[in-house]
């Protein structure tokens, strides 16, 4: 190990007693406990203990069918379930995880006429999860010692600073991200009347929902109360020596701001015509349109940047914090050297207090055809073509969030002399406005002009009867999906082969500026074939074999799952080059070839052999089956 201080190794590899941190020496003599398991030479696995991780469910539902006369009916369901659950922490006491679900559905059907009926639906949804740790955040910072961290936002907030020094330690990272409740409501109603009219069937539907959401508000790390790492090669040659030192190569601080509270209205109406034209051709087309305005924040936090100026741009009603307003140059500006910032309000820019367009082109057409080309029910001809919208819920408002009010620093510690530039008990160096300003990240951004994503799906397929007991179906089908969303950095440089200049980048009062963009795009198409054997001889089976190929740019640089709704805070590699990114989805099997099987023993009763066993020979014997599944 080497001393920082002199460059020059510890006598004895060891260090002493007075250079040790106050806040390391806290931390290990409060937080972390003593080894239980040493073998005198590995330091892996230490520390072994049995925790405790009990799991409790409980629920009941309540039902009720009612027939009011012969043309009404009413139903309606009450579903209630608790689940507690216990997870550990690594060193830290174990967090306890409380969920509950609260379901009500109420439905009721009139048949005004033989031919005319209509569906109301009613239905009410409540999800809340609590995470139960037992450590005060605010008490563990003064407790460790730890100076320069703003609480104002947390005093009551259970939580603890995180600590990686797991680089070639093998040692756990210890620490909490905030806990607290989160909740989710919506309220909806629908209603649906069909009215068969001739060769006709003609149903039309509304749809409404009240959505709701409460959540804890994150950055990353451990938020508000810190979170520091330890790097091997930064000061002493060793990440744990490190952390005694009380010197981390990094340290984040992110000051979040209240948590979020955000809700929406939605709607959706739809026609569908099914048509009869002859005993030959069933022939059906709808269209529904859907009204999918973006989330409303009830503390006025919502925040985008504005690709115009490099501006930031507030809610109606909104207000940001100055020390964040300095982080990207405010006008007039902090700092004469970078460009300045205009503040903007919503209406200026043309957008409500969700601070996006409200897209009201959410089309979605539907055609479907069946034909029967030999008269008979043996062989059926169907093609389809639908469009489909994405419903981006709560997640591009959740970006958003609190960027008006968060102050986000990270900080570097090796200065360019070899020297840090701050120590425990302090969490950062202290930083002046002009020094802070064009620090200030976007994490993240949603366009202004962000619009809900869709897919166009269709397919072709031909089924045929081949025997009274085997069937076989063949389809063609596809699926374009389109304006999907892609995380990119607003504020990155063009690749090149000279050096970088960073105060070239587009927006140089700004660190990164990640966005939600349309730009991602995925297409899929697939043979289907499916054999299917009803059960003759004691004998039933399926086989399905898909031929795929399933393409996008939407999977992020190198993919090893299928991607998110949203690839929130981790931006594509190089944003002027997405086609680079387009290949196959890894989650999409080229070749997929199923068979299951169940064939029926013919022992036992009403079977070819032994049919006449008593009923004790044929509990034992009788009744066996054989199935097998294979992929």
């Amino acid at each position: 190990m080497v001393d920082p201080a002199t460059g020059k190794p510890f006598a004895n590899n060891q260090i002493p007693s007075n250079r040790l941190s106050a806040v390391s020496q806290s931390l290990f003599k409060n937080y972390v406990p003593l080894p239980n398991f040493d073998n005198g030479t590995d330091t892996t696995g230490n520390y072994r203990v049995q925790a405790s991780t009990p799991a409790n469910i409980n629920g009941y539902d309540v039902r009720i069918d009612r027939t009011i006369s012969d043309k009404q009916q009413i139903y309606g369901r009450w579903s209630w379930k608790n689940v507690d659950s216990t997870f550990t922490n690594n060193l830290l006491p174990t967090e306890v995880h409380k969920e509950s679900n609260r379901n009500l559905i109420l439905s009721h059907n009139y048949t005004i006429r033989p031919t005319l009926l209509n569906e109301a639906r009613f239905g009410l949804t409540y999800y809340t999860a609590v995470v139960d740790f037992p450590i005060s955040g605010a008490s563990a910072v003064q407790q460790l010692g730890l100076q320069g961290l703003n609480l104002s936002d947390v005093p009551n907030v259970n939580a603890f600073p995180t600590f990686d020094y797991s680089d070639g330690t093998n040692f756990n990272t210890i620490g909490c991200d905030k806990t607290g409740t989160t909740r989710s409501q919506t309220l909806q109603f629908t209603d649906n009347l069909s009215w068969v009219k001739g060769n006709h069937t003609v149903k039309f539907g509304v749809d409404f929902r009240r959505v709701r959401y409460t959540d804890l508000e994150s950055f990353g790390g451990s938020n508000d109360f810190g979170a520091f790492t330890f790097n091997a090669a930064t000061f002493s040659g060793n990440a744990f020596a490190d952390l005694l030192l009380g010197l981390p190569s990094k340290s984040y601080v992110a000051q979040s701001g209240p948590d979020t509270k955000l809700h929406a209205y939605q709607a959706g109406l739809y026609g569908q015509d099914e048509w009869h034209m002859t005993r030959y051709i069933t022939l059906s087309a709808g269209l529904r349109w859907q009204a999918l305005p973006p989330f409303i924040s009830d503390n006025n936090n919502l925040g985008a940047f504005d690709p115009s100026n490099g501006g930031f741009i507030l809610t109606n009603n909104g207000t940001a914090r100055q020390a964040m307003l300095n982080t990207i140059n405010a006008c007039p500006g902090v700092n004469g050297n970078l460009p300045c910032a205009p503040i903007e309000k919503a209406s200026k820019v043309g957008v409500g207090d969700g601070l996006r367009q409200f897209y009201k082109k959410n089309f979605q057409p539907r055609l479907g055809v069946a034909y029967r080309p030999f008269g008979d029910n043996k062989t059926v001809l169907r093609a389809g073509f639908g469009v489909f919208t994405m419903t981006s819920l709560g997640q591009l408002s959740f970006n958003t969030t609190n960027i008006n009010v968060g102050v986000v620093q990270t900080t570097a510690n090796l200065l360019p002399d070899g020297k840090a530039a701050f120590q425990f008990p302090n969490v950062a160096a202290p930083l002046t406005s002009e020094e802070s300003a064009g620090t200030g990240d976007f994490y993240q951004n949603v366009n202004l002009h962000f619009r809900d994503p869709q897919a166009a799906q269709w397919n072709l397929t031909a089924e045929r009867q081949v025997t009274n007991d085997l069937s076989l179906r063949v389809s063609y089908v596809g699926m374009n999906s389109y304006r999907m969303g892609q995380t990119v950095d607003l504020n990155q440089q063009h690749a090149s082969v000279t050096p970088n200049d960073y105060s070239k980048r587009p927006y140089p009062n700004w660190g990164r500026i990640l966005s939600s963009e349309n730009a991602g795009n995925a297409n899929y198409q697939a043979l289907q074939t499916e054999l299917n054997q009803r059960t003759h001889h004691g004998l039933l089976f399926q086989v399905n074999q898909t031929w795929a190929k399933n393409l996008s740019n939407a999977a992020g640089d190198a993919p090893s799952v299928f991607a998110p709704e949203v690839n929130y805070g981790t931006p594509v590699a190089d944003h002027f080059n997405l086609r680079a990114n387009r290949g196959n989805v890894v989650g999409t099997r080229r070749q997929r070839f199923l068979v299951s099987a169940i064939y029926q023993l013919p022992f036992g009763s009403n079977r070819q052999y032994l049919s006449n066993m008593n009923r004790f020979e044929d509990a034992i014997f009788g009744g066996w089956e054989i199935s097998t599944v294979s992929l």
